[in-house]
């Protein structure tokens, strides 16, 4: 079984995503565990990528407007460095949650290797599930894994009743709190 936790960002309750990984670790010892990262994102109080979500459709000008200061990386910079959790293993999101196919190439190089490079990862989730040709083409030119949710069967457990049969799983942890992220799992 695998396990990926996405839109992790600088907003991100790292205590709370900690829990549920501690969680999964429980009930699920021997599955593997992603947690991908956004580097970049809005002020939010809710742990999300942007204060008014979703944020599928929004203009460009507000996914730009980033708000990601030193401070509020500790919990992020603590999972990315694999200091707390080195059974994560840590994918890239995108420098910023956008949807890659609707961008340049160079933009989306910038993005997934950009982005890759400072996390020290070798792995790149796709938001939104949005990707190309060109997507596959940087992922191929620079030895990143590209990991699409639906092409690779993911089940996300904010749409699907949890099966553990099942052997893919992604969340949103801003979606969660630890309390149901636990007995969803049941781990309660």
């Amino acid at each position: 079984m695998i396990w990926a936790f996405h839109d992790v960002n600088p907003n991100t309750d790292s205590t709370k995503l900690f829990r549920m990984i501690s969680a999964l670790r429980i009930r699920f010892p021997h599955a593997g565990i992603m947690c991908g990262i956004t580097l970049l994102a809005g002020k939010a109080d809710h742990g999300g990528l942007y204060q008014d979500m979703p944020i599928g459709h929004k203009p460009w000008t507000e996914l730009l407007c980033v708000d990601s200061g030193r401070r509020r990386f500790d919990g992020i910079c603590k999972l990315a460095r694999m200091n707390v959790e080195p059974s994560v293993e840590v994918v890239s999101h995108g420098l910023v949650h956008v949807q890659h196919a609707a961008l340049h190439i160079d933009a989306q190089r910038m993005s997934i290797v950009a982005s890759c490079q400072w996390l020290g990862a070798d792995a790149f989730i796709p938001p939104f599930d949005s990707y190309n040709a060109d997507t596959m083409k940087v992922c191929e030119e620079h030895g990143i894994t590209l990991e699409p949710v639906r092409k690779n069967a993911w089940h996300c457990l904010e749409r699907y009743p949890f099966d553990p049969s099942h052997d893919r799983w992604h969340c949103h942890p801003w979606k969660w709190t630890a309390e149901k992220f636990e007995e969803t799992i049941n781990v309660a």
